[in-house]
């Protein structure tokens, strides 16, 4: 699976295209970098989705809506992610491709039309944004973030990482925080918006059957960013090594059902020579249905609903998380020493090995399936200066033996246990 982008850069936007009759739409996925900080991260946040509410010929959702169906039913959507250190808003445009339509208009062009107003001119009211949207979209806000208090696993999940880096960026929710809302006006918005657009790098991916020179052309003429002062997004901190004992962390809420999160620090990134083996190790760690994690902590031990790894490969982080009857947390932290013990002891048998391989090869080879997923993993390398086609991945994957893994695992160090458990008066027990 190849995905060839051609790059060019003008007026500090990098516009990179991939030609493909793959698909009869046609996808821009404009990214938009700034460094994560918390003085910074809810403003981020609010500005794609105040933008979103319309534009100034389109002053409403209602009416941008109505324009995207005009265009054969076309989309555009924004969310927020993190990559180690730094935020991103993403703004995606999906076109249907005008060559598979009868006397279609020039719907690519319309589209990236309405995406540069969208970004560019939005409804303003005496020079600001309007504060009705603005409350409406700090409203949203304050519920999506009460609303991971609902999702306990991913709750967990974010409170160890808060708990492993208290005094990093990487702690901030990339959607921001409730506690900043107060402060926040139409006028600060909109001054901050003005700023977010002249310093923070911008990239463009175009993915469908496109000419790249007419496309580029396009972009460059659409989007009019005028003169900028490109801001420098700092690189991702990374602690290779957990700092003194294990920190142990227990939260108390009305819960049926505990959460227990382990987060280890490793010095390996997606940058790192080494990142396909750690790939590997987590996958046989506990990624898959056939993982160890799964097998030995849900299946064979009955101690969990749910047991499974993740590698955040841009922050140099490996959490282990299950969900677990409360009674069972020191036997379910001892098996999962168990898993671990065992994978750096070399006790992992060749079916368990080819399987993860497979799994992984065939994750990679999906993304040749999604336009977005492959403008991900594009802009992923370029801001983690990675030159690792994906060719590259597959190929380094395959030769990952059982050496590599013992390897990996002397790598990781664990920084934080953390439990979400009952309001019960007994202390919370630990291995």
């Amino acid at each position: 699976m190849e995905m060839r982008f051609t790059t060019t850069e003008a007026d500090g936007l990098r516009i990179h295209v991939m030609p493909t009759d793959k698909f009869k739409t046609t996808s821009v996925v404009l990214n938009v970098l700034s460094p994560l900080k918390a003085e910074t991260v809810t403003l981020n946040a609010l500005v794609p989705a105040v933008l979103q509410r319309g534009t100034r010929a389109l002053p409403s959702v209602k009416a941008l809506t109505e324009r995207l169906d005009d265009l054969y039913g076309a989309s555009l959507d924004s969310v927020m992610f993190k990559v180690g250190d730094r935020q991103v808003a993403q703004f995606e445009l999906e076109v249907p491709n005008e060559q598979y339509l009868a006397h279609a208009p020039a719907l690519l062009e319309e589209g990236i039309q309405l995406l540069a107003d969208v970004l560019l001119d939005p409804v303003l009211d005496n020079g600001t944004f309007r504060g009705s949207f603005v409350e409406l979209e700090k409203e949203a806000l304050r519920k999506r973030v009460e609303s991971l208090f609902n999702n306990k696993a991913r709750y967990a999940s974010m409170r160890c990482i808060e708990a492993m880096c208290p005094d990093e960026d990487f702690r901030l929710f990339s959607y921001g925080r409730i506690e900043d809302l107060p402060a926040i006006d139409a006028k600060r918005l909109t001054d901050h918006y003005r700023e977010w657009l002249a310093t923070s790098p911008m990239e463009a991916y175009v993915i469908g059957d496109v000419d790249p020179e007419r496309v580029t052309a396009l972009l460059r003429d659409r989007l009019k960013l005028g003169e900028r002062r490109l801001a420098i997004v700092p690189s991702t901190v990374i602690k290779p090594k957990a700092e003194g004992g294990p920190k142990e962390v227990v939260d108390r809420f009305e819960v049926n059902q505990g959460q227990l999160v382990m987060g280890f620090r490793t010095p390996v990134t997606f940058s790192s020579a080494d990142y396909a083996r750690m790939v590997v190790y987590n996958g046989v760690l506990g990624a898959y249905a056939h993982s160890k994690l799964f097998v030995n902590v849900r299946e064979k031990a009955s101690l969990a609903y749910s047991a499974y790894s993740r590698y955040e490969s841009h922050k140099g982080l490996m959490m282990i998380q299950a969900g677990i009857n409360i009674e069972n947390y020191e036997q379910a932290v001892a098996i999962i020493h168990e898993q671990l013990e065992a994978i750096a002891r070399g006790e992992v048998c060749e079916e368990e090995l080819v399987q993860t391989k497979e799994m992984l090869k065939n994750d990679y080879r999906e993304m040749a399936d999604s336009p977005g997923a492959m403008a991900h993993f594009a802009y992923v390398q370029g801001i983690e200066h990675a030159d690792r086609p994906v060719e590259q991945v597959l190929a380094e994957i395959e030769r990952v033996g059982l050496d590599d893994l013992k390897a990996m695992a002397a790598l990781i160090s664990l920084d934080t246990v953390y439990f979400l458990r009952d309001k019960e008066t007994v202390e919370a027990t630990h291995a």
